[in-house]
């Protein structure tokens, strides 16, 4: 019984480990950027992943929907041009709309 027990956590070692950089940002090539920023906040890739324009601004066109995500925190410089609803995540109560989003924010 334990051999098969070993056997079974050697096979989904690899499942366990974390994507590296590089697969992150292939998983990312081709993407739009809407499609981009909204996988780069679900998966919580590093948010310096995320596509921002010369003044550093990245922009979402439309509603983002980044509930039960375990969001600590939200990215900077953060446009939205619809509502964010981060609702059932573990953000602090003192997390503010952010400038950039255009409807509400739902948390």
């Amino acid at each position: 019984m334990i051999k098969t027990f070993k056997q079974y956590n050697e096979s989904i070692k690899d499942l366990l480990i974390g994507k590296s950089d590089d697969e992150m940002i292939k998983t990312l090539e081709g993407l739009s950027d809407n499609k981009k920023i909204k996988y780069i906040i679900r998966y919580q890739f590093s948010y310096n992943l995320l596509p921002r324009n010369s003044e550093g601004i990245c922009t979402y066109y439309g509603n983002l929907d980044c509930s039960n995500n375990k969001l600590t925190s939200l990215p900077e410089n953060l446009v939205v041009k619809g509502n964010l609803n981060c609702s059932h995540n573990p953000l602090s109560k003192d997390t503010k709309k952010p400038k950039g989003v255009k409807g509400n924010l739902y948390k």
